[in-house]
């Protein structure tokens, strides 16, 4: 601990000092309780930096009542005599120490959503992807949830889905329902299609494995419109060493696609075989059906269009 022994001169280093608020030299409190307020708001500071806010935004401090006594060199009942003052003087608020640790434990969980969030999704939109959001009209929206409840067991039986059907009945919002809510619990999820991942790849020439083995590493990996990218010797190439490597991590895959069933099953020629094959042992596949989410969207719009311009119709 640094002190001062001689007289301060314009180069003496200053030691370390809590803020004691000037208001305080006007408040009918012990000097105790004046010292404790100086060390809780020097205390505070902390608690800022790491961003501790209970769910009303108010900043909370930690701190022990023997940890209190034995800095300021107190006992423990003058110190909890200094904190009765202060709460009593409105200079505080007191909670139990497991409801400080609960709000500290959500702060700390809704942080690393948010980082998962972040680092999962290729789009922000699909953040809106949620069970909450689900307009209820997916006839197979309950096996989405029966995943999540089942995730231990699907990701240790490494059991995937290929989820087809027609142009917009929601294949990729269910596959995104799955990965919000598994988020929620913590579990790190990368959804993104092969469009992104072979400009990733093309950029990326010598680090290529590296990116790979890293799509590999979450625990559930979701590719989104499967069977839209580039049908390019080079693109198949890229498409089953993802797919293949996948395969081998033995970790669930989650995959969307336009492609029928049958088509799935039979492959034009022996580069779709390849991936195929992989895919539906992996994979097993879910009709999604339902109305297409995009024509109703548009006739909505449509609808309210005719509202704003008095009833008056017209073609679009």
């Amino acid at each position: 601990m640094r002190t001062i022994t001689e007289y301060i001169t314009a180069d003496t280093i200053m030691p370390l000092f809590f803020r004691y608020p000037r208001f305080l030299l006007k408040m009918d409190l012990s000097q105790t309780a004046k010292l404790l307020y100086s060390l809780l708001l020097d205390r505070s500071e902390l608690s800022q930096k790491n961003g501790w806010q209970d769910n009303e935004g108010r900043t909370y401090i930690v701190y022990p009542v023997s940890e209190i006594a034995e800095m300021l060199d107190k006992g423990s009942t003058a110190i909890k005599a200094a904190l009765n003052e202060l709460d009593a003087a409105g200079l505080l608020v007191r909670e139990r120490r497991e409801t400080l640790e609960a709000s500290h434990r959500e702060h700390k969980h809704q942080e690393e959503v948010e980082r998962l969030k972040r680092t999962g999704f290729t789009d922000p939109a699909m953040r809106e992807w949620t069970f909450e959001n689900d307009n209820g009209k997916c006839p197979q929206m309950h096996k989405a949830y029966s995943y999540v409840e089942q995730w231990e067991r699907v990701s240790t039986g490494n059991y995937g889905l290929i989820l087809w059907g027609n142009v917009g009945t929601g294949k990729s919002y269910f596959a995104g329902c799955i990965a919000n809510a598994l988020m929620e619990k913590e579990v790190s999820v990368c959804m993104t299609n092969f469009a992104l991942i072979l400009n990733d790849l093309a950029a990326s020439y010598k680090d290529r494995n590296e990116y790979i083995a890293r799509l590999c590493s979450f625990p559930l990996l979701i590719l989104d419109d499967f069977g839209m990218e580039r049908g390019t010797e080079y693109g198949l190439e890229q498409v089953y060493n993802v797919v293949d490597s996948r395969y081998r991590s033995r970790k669930p895959l989650i995959v969307t696609t336009n492609l029928t069933l049958e088509e799935l099953q039979n492959p034009e020629d022996t580069a779709h075989a390849r991936i195929y094959d992989r895919l539906t042992e992996m994979c097993t596949p879910v009709r999604i059906t339902g109305e297409n989410f995009r024509k109703a969207r548009a006739r909505e719009k449509m609808e309210r269009l005719k509202k704003l311009l008095n009833g008056k119709e017209i073609c679009l």
